[in-house]
């Protein structure tokens, strides 16, 4: 049978024929009307049975939990059996109604409905919920992966099964000294290197030749202060936006010297460059990384994702790098992956009993004093020193006892934007911190300009 006109009229037109067929179907069952339970007919069976023919029995609640408790030998009262049979009875009809529409629009002449038994009717409603809930599953399914396969993650596996394929073959002329004994740690916070951005003004002039120089400069300066220290560990964390991110300059990306993917290559290679100068001189390093506005994959913040920034594409390649250098080469090399938080949101260390935490800034206001006590609140710690990048210039605030807040210098130095709406041309630069065995801290800037 086919039914012409509206969804409507198709449906009123269906809800009778189904109506028809339940008064068909419960003249048909006889003796099965009765109140008396069935022969094998189950407590779900029989309670569904009572309650949704009450008004055809001529029963009323009370009645029907009387017949109940006689037939099963239960103690409930009336309203915990209706309770009961409550969501069984929504069940039962929301997946028969499903079923018997899902069949009137294949075939209307079909019955579902065997003349005899409801278990038809449980086997459809059972196989529909099962369907259902699969579907529910996979789509649930699809949303893990839609928010896990990140393009950062992609890239990360990428590389990982390049090293797989092609196996690696680096640093094999690398001498490495004896490793040192001394009595304190050098923090090397490398900081806004921004590699892809070109800037050719009259106070400053940079590009990725720029950033190898300097960076080569910082190293030396870094391992001159661990010699004068006498460190036995330099600490690395990278302070975040490694690259310039070509999204997130609108009509001006093309000025970028190199696309994104370039540049998360670039910035990898020059942090890789850092840490092996520092190893082969026989230090010990720990390393981890916070990631910042400009290494997001997207150029709109509100799209990016924690995970889908090039810190952590360049820290998981990096772990990725040693694992393989460790088992191809035979090395041992001694270096630790300190991050505390897996995201590259934050790092927090404690050397000595100095405790630091670290992140970009781009989510701390400049003009609040108070930063360290709200993170001291968060965290449930007691930190001696918050450490920022961010800001593009040296910035060190004192603040209780040996407490004291600090923003680290930039790679890339000042450009027009600093110029004309930062109000600030400072010069590039790096920041260390030692951190004394005795529990005290010394910040330096490290002018790179």
């Amino acid at each position: 049978m086919y039914f012409r006109g509206s969804g409507l009229v198709k449906y009123v037109i269906c809800r009778q024929a189904n109506l028809i067929r339940l008064v068909l179907f419960y003249l048909q069952m006889g003796e099965s009307m009765q109140t008396k339970r069935e022969t094998n007919e189950s407590y779900d069976d029989y309670s569904y049975r009572l309650y949704k023919n009450r008004q055809l029995y001529g029963l009323k609640n009370e009645e029907v939990a009387d017949l109940i408790k006689q037939e099963f030998g239960i103690t409930k009262d009336e309203s915990a059996i209706r309770k009961d049979m409550t969501s069984y009875i929504r069940g039962f009809d929301n997946g028969y109604e499903k079923g018997i529409m899902d069949s009137e629009r294949k075939e209307m002449d079909n019955p579902l409905i065997p003349k005899s038994h409801l278990s038809k009717l449980k086997e459809i409603t059972g196989e529909y919920a099962i369907r259902k809930r699969d579907m529910e599953l996979t789509r649930l399914e699809l949303s893990r992966l839609n928010r896990q396969v990140v393009p950062s993650i992609l890239l990360a596996e990428q590389y990982e099964n390049h090293l797989l394929e092609y196996g690696i073959n680096v640093f094999n002329g690398l001498e490495f000294k004896e490793k040192k004994q001394g009595t304190c740690v050098i923090k090397s916070l490398p900081s806004d290197w921004h590699i892809g951005v070109v800037i050719d003004e009259e106070y400053n002039t940079y590009n990725y030749a720029v950033a190898e120089r300097r960076m080569r400069e910082y190293t030396e300066e870094v391992l001159n202060y661990a010699k004068l220290f006498n460190a036995h560990t330099i600490s690395i964390t990278s302070l975040g936006d490694v690259v310039e991110n070509t999204e997130m300059r609108g009509n001006q990306k093309f000025d970028c010297e190199f696309n994104y993917a370039e540049q998360v290559a670039k910035a990898q290679d020059l942090l890789m460059q850092h840490i092996m100068d520092i190893l082969a001189e026989g230090y010990k390093v720990d390393l981890s990384a916070v990631y910042g506005n400009h290494c997001r994959m997207t150029g709109n913040k509100n799209d990016s994702i924690d995970t889908s920034n090039a810190t952590y594409v360049i820290m998981e390649n990096i772990k990725k790098t040693f694992d393989y250098l460790s088992q191809y080469s035979g090395k041992k090399f001694d270096i630790s992956f300190v991050q505390k938080n897996s995201k590259y949101k934050y790092h927090s260390d404690n050397y000595y009993g100095f405790k630091i935490r670290y992140q970009h800034g781009h989510n701390d206001s400049k003009a609040d004093t108070s930063k360290i006590e709200k993170y001291n609140g968060v965290d449930d710690e007691s930190y001696d020193a918050l450490v920022f990048g961010h800001l593009h210039h040296f910035r060190l605030i004192q603040l209780n006892r040996n407490q004291f807040e600090m923003y680290c210098s930039c790679l890339q130095g000042s450009n027009e934007y600093g110029r004309d709406v930062v109000k600030s041309t400072a010069n590039a630069g790096q920041s260390i911190i030692v951190i004394f065995e005795n529990g005290t801290a010394l910040p330096i800037n490290i002018d790179l300009q």
